[in-house]
Formats: structure tokens, sequence, C-alpha cells
């Protein structure tokens, strides 16, 4: 963790996210229509957009879960990473900071975000 002290922002950027998008649990979303149901679909759409590199597709479907189910911490942080890869870290940093404050236990993604904070 002392390394992480030298590393430029965007790289830490990047590893908070991908800590983010990896560790943080993943609700179970319903599949019937409604707010839960609906965000999943938007989710899914926006992972397929993301393997496409379609990173603009991905973040309107991201944007559009996040807005129907704002708890649902891994459309946080798909968001994040997907504002991280287009060049965008403070809005990346502002889904990572969404991400824990719904999951205030995951530890890592607190460390990550108290180091990019002091940089």
């Amino acid at each position: 963790m002392q390394n992480m002290h030298r590393m430029p922002k965007h790289i830490l950027v990047a590893a908070l996210l991908l800590c983010v998008y990896c560790g943080c649990s993943v609700q179970r979303v319903s599949q019937r229509p409604g707010p839960m149901g609906y965000g999943n679909l938007y989710l899914q759409r926006g992972y397929e957009y993301m393997q496409q590199r379609k990173w603009p597709e991905a973040i309107a479907e991201f944007r559009r879960a996040v807005e129907l189910n704002p708890d649902l911490a891994i459309a946080h942080a798909a968001l994040g990473w997907a504002y991280y890869r287009t060049g965008q870290p403070d809005l990346a940093l502002q889904e990572g900071e969404e991400v824990l404050r719904l999951e205030p236990d995951n530890e890592q993604v607190r460390q990550l975000l108290e180091l990019l904070r002091r940089h």
C-alpha cells in the first residue's frame, strides 16, 4: 500500500474502480417489470456495450440503471469504470464514493478512496 502514494492519480482511480467493479456485492435483482427489473435490463445492456468498447452507449445504459435503482452498487461501479475509460476520472471517483456509501464495509474501496482524496 505504501507504493500507491507514488502512483499517478489516474492509476489509483483505475485500481479503485477495478476493485469496486469486482469486489462489490451483486444484489439479487428480480426479472419482473418495474424499477428493479428494468434496472437489471439496462445494466445488462451496459455490459454488452462495454464488451464492445462502446463507452458512450455503456454510460447511457448504466446511468439509466442507476436512475431506476440508485441502491444498486454494481451499477455505480460499472458506471464509474465506464467514466474512467472515457477519461472522466472525477465522475469515476464520484461513482466509487457512491459504492462506498452503499457498501460501507468494503474496506478496499475505503482505503483506495482515502488515497485518492489525498492526491
